[in-house]
């Protein structure tokens, strides 16, 4: 049991036994309370605990905040250097190169949909989920496909994407 729950359990008992000397008077319970009991000790322990938690928790958050950063800046970094490759490749009409160490090869991305943010709301119930609701790409994508026109979605044109295999 901790010790603020063996203190409270002392003061709602104190207080029982004083009960009528004390009911309209705080300032007579806080004081028979402070010299009976460590209830105020333990709210002291308590306290301080919890500030010290509050502490770490924004040292932590801190903490986050800067990975979160840092991770953002080497997902940048790999985009901007994947990019590179890629035009790279192109420039020299080049879908696969052998290294001792990877193989850096272009592949064909396939169509994606994009749906105009604007114009979401015109697209057919049949392609909403529930319970969110959203837009049900998988579905709009096969009916793109398959040369449907579909109001607020579109295929998009495939790219292409680099590729570092290592093993």
């Amino acid at each position: 049991m901790s010790k603020l729950h063996e203190e409270k359990s002392k003061a709602i008992d104190l207080l029982r036994t004083y009960a009528a000397e004390c009911e309209d008077d705080e300032d007579l319970k806080i004081d028979l309370l402070e010299g009976a009991t460590d209830l105020f000790e333990a709210f002291d322990r308590y306290v301080a605990l919890v500030r010290k938690l509050k502490g770490w928790v924004g040292c932590l958050k801190a903490e986050e905040n800067d990975l979160k950063a840092r991770r953002n800046r080497y997902e940048d970094q790999i985009e901007r250097l994947e990019r590179g490759l890629q035009t790279a490749l192109e420039l020299i009409d080049v879908k696969k190169v052998e290294r001792p160490n990877y193989t850096l090869s272009r592949r064909r991305v396939p169509p994606s949909v994009i749906i105009d943010p604007s114009r979401e709301i015109d697209l057919p119930a049949k392609y909403w989920i529930t319970p969110d609701p959203r837009p049900d790409r998988r579905a709009i994508l096969a009916d793109l496909k398959n040369g449907e026109q579909i109001p607020g979605a579109q295929l998009g044109n495939g790219s292409e994407t680099i590729s570092i295999r290592t093993k």
